[in-house]
């Protein structure tokens, strides 16, 4: 029906926008299932509420109450209950509902089941061909293994994984060679007929020359003739290859997107291989060392990871970058309840030389005020501050309320030395403060807009 196609057009435009118009339109669209005689339909209808419900909360609630929770996660099997029940298995709803189910065992450390539900999934992209998928799902996999403990058999999957993923690369990289060379083929030929086209018009203006002052007139009204003609010629040509370039362009943007997301990838693989490592380890200092080190490793992720998600390839919105990184440091640490976090700041958009570096800062400033800043397990508040002070200015502020503590940045340990090279690298300045816990302003030079 027309209208069922309507619905579910507006449920994917407010998705991520405006939860509450995305539910209102839910319901709406749930009104009319009867009418739709397509299991297609009623599977694709509960699997999209049943992510919708798992993944934003109802009528501003902060959090996602258990039984909206058990209620989503209902739907996703009976999405899937429809699929068994009419024996259609080559779609692309049921990998995707089983990659939602398991994540949701996953959030309730049912690792077997999730373990269960990645693997059909992984086999239902397969059968649609879709590596891509399937490659994804193969990382899923062996991130249960690994947090079901089952360590042996999680380093085998990544280690899969990783191998797949850079031969479905090379592939890539592979063909869009080929096509290139096909294009610049196309564009040679292209010009071996506007030279043959050039040369036909040449004589012909000989030719026209040569019947003398008698046929100057006519030969005149031909001539523009033939002159509109080749100029809407040469305007095809144009406009064919000004579709040609933005196709290029398009597919050069989704190939910037796919590396990104590519390197962000790899960059969990290394993460969880730190991880893997540092549960081997018993000295705490070592462990210490590699936690660190993991989550150095997680906030070039981060940025990566912003970057194929964002409309905008060239930056990365700032507030949101630091929220995703402080919840990562604060979750590796263990002091998400202790440790109130505060991002006093506005939405700001920055180059990539400029995020990672930032963000690099403030992964050890957040790590040294949680090891030191509040000791024997008090709680405290973490503040982080930025904004331009002017058009060639920018200003990082870090504090906290803990004890207290000088020298912060000045010490001879490797994450001082990285927060002073990585100042440098900014052409910034450091100014510390120890009133009432401890305080570090960071001013850059950046380039005028």
């Amino acid at each position: 029906m027309e209208l069922s196609r309507i619905y579910a057009a507006i449920i994917g435009y407010y998705s991520d926008i405006n939860t509450d118009s995305l539910f209102h339109y839910s319901a709406k669209l749930q009104t009319i299932l009867k009418y739709l005689k397509k299991p297609q339909k009623h599977a694709w209808y509960y699997v999209t509420a049943g992510r919708d419900l798992i993944t934003y909360p109802l009528n501003g609630a902060k959090k996602i109450p258990a039984e909206q929770f058990n209620k989503g996660k209902a739907y996703i099997i009976h999405a899937l209950d429809i699929l068994e029940k009419y024996k259609i298995y080559k779609n692309t709803i049921r990998p995707y509902a089983y990659g939602l189910l398991a994540d949701i065992y996953l959030n309730e450390k049912k690792y077997d089941l999730a373990i269960i539900n990645y693997k059909k999934s992984n086999q239902g992209y397969l059968l649609l061909k879709n590596r891509s998928g399937a490659l994804d799902m193969n990382l899923y996999i062996a991130e249960a293994y690994q947090k079901k403990g089952d360590l042996a058999t999680a380093l085998a999957y990544f280690k899969q994984y990783n191998t797949a993923s850079i031969n479905l690369e090379k592939e890539r990289n592979e063909r869009g060679l080929r096509e290139s060379e096909l294009q610049v083929n196309l564009l040679q030929q292209d010009k071996e007929i506007n030279k043959e086209r050039k040369q036909q018009y040449l004589y012909l203006i000989l030719l026209f020359v040569a019947l003398g002052l008698f046929a100057l007139l006519f030969w005149n009204y031909e001539q523009k003739q033939k002159s509109n003609k080749q100029l809407a010629v040469l305007n095809n040509d144009l406009a064919a290859k000004n579709s040609l370039l933005d196709k290029r362009n398009a597919d050069i943007e989704l190939l910037l997107k796919e590396i990104h997301h590519r390197v962000k990838n790899n960059l969990e693989v290394v993460s969880s291989l730190l991880a893997l490592q540092s549960a081997q380890i018993s000295d705490p200092n070592t462990k210490d060392a590699m936690t660190e080190g993991q989550n150095r490793v997680n906030s070039i992720g981060i940025v990566h990871q912003k970057l194929y998600q964002g409309t905008n390839l060239g930056s990365v919105e700032m507030k949101d970058y630091f929220l995703n990184l402080s919840e990562s440091i604060l979750d590796s640490f263990g002091a998400e309840q202790r440790i109130n976090l505060k991002l006093a700041m506005e939405n700001l958009d920055l180059d990539i030389d400029t995020a990672v570096p930032l963000g690099l800062i403030v992964n050890e400033l957040l790590t040294n005020c949680i090891k030191y800043a509040f000791p024997n397990g008090e709680k405290g508040i973490i503040t982080i501050k930025l904004h331009k002070t002017n058009n060639t200015t920018l200003r990082l502020e870090v504090a906290d309320n803990g004890v207290g503590k000088s020298g912060v940045t000045q010490g001879t340990g490797f994450g001082a030395q990285l927060i002073s090279l990585l100042t440098q690298q900014l052409n910034g300045s450091i100014t510390e403060e120890s009133l009432n816990g401890t305080k570090l302003i960071f001013d850059f030079k950046v380039k005028a807009a």
